[in-house]
């Protein structure tokens, strides 16, 4: 089952999105809304979303303003920005700011939307994944006393984990 919070303030755009979620997820979705952003933290506080879809004009952010405050509040939450803004600075500064997509309005249909939700979540889950083994590896280099180094070859930095250092007496 597939968990979005949708953030929209216009009650006919949010229940286009609904229709066009239902449509593509049937009852492998949970969809909640929020019409604001302030109602979307509440929202994030007491129950996990697996992706937030974010309308960028919203009553209380407005631009980046609520793609920045989820972000700080829930740093691997994926984003994806559904806004009527057609604008490609835009959309590239929301990916810089840490949304996974950026969809506009009328031109977003089913498939795409769907598609945007499906990939943020799959990521989403994959860099969950990634984090889980690096603390199982940081756990198990600690447990044998053994450590790891990483060298970049072009810029030739080395990086050593925290175990390897604790071994030489860094």
């Amino acid at each position: 089952m597939v968990r979005v919070l949708l953030v929209e303030d216009n009650d006919g755009d949010a229940r286009l999105v609904q229709l066009m979620l239902e449509g593509t997820f049937g009852s492998g979705m949970d969809l909640a809304r929020a019409r604001s952003l302030r109602e979307a933290m509440a929202a994030l506080d007491v129950e996990t979303r697996d992706c937030v879809v974010l309308d960028l004009g919203l009553p209380d952010a407005s631009g980046l303003d609520g793609v920045r405050a989820i972000k700080q509040r829930s740093p691997m939450m994926p984003v994806v920005v559904l806004t009527g803004h057609a604008d490609s600075e835009l959309g590239m500064e929301a990916v810089a700011a840490g949304a996974q997509d950026y969809l506009v309005k009328g031109n977003a249909v089913d498939e795409t939307l769907t598609r945007a939700i499906r990939y943020a979540v799959v990521r989403k889950h994959a860099e969950d994944a990634l984090v889980r083994s690096q603390a199982t590896l940081a756990e198990a280099q600690r447990i044998a006393h053994l450590g790891s180094w990483e060298l970049n070859l072009t810029n030739n930095e080395m990086v050593w984990s925290e175990e390897l250092c604790r071994l030489h007496g860094f």
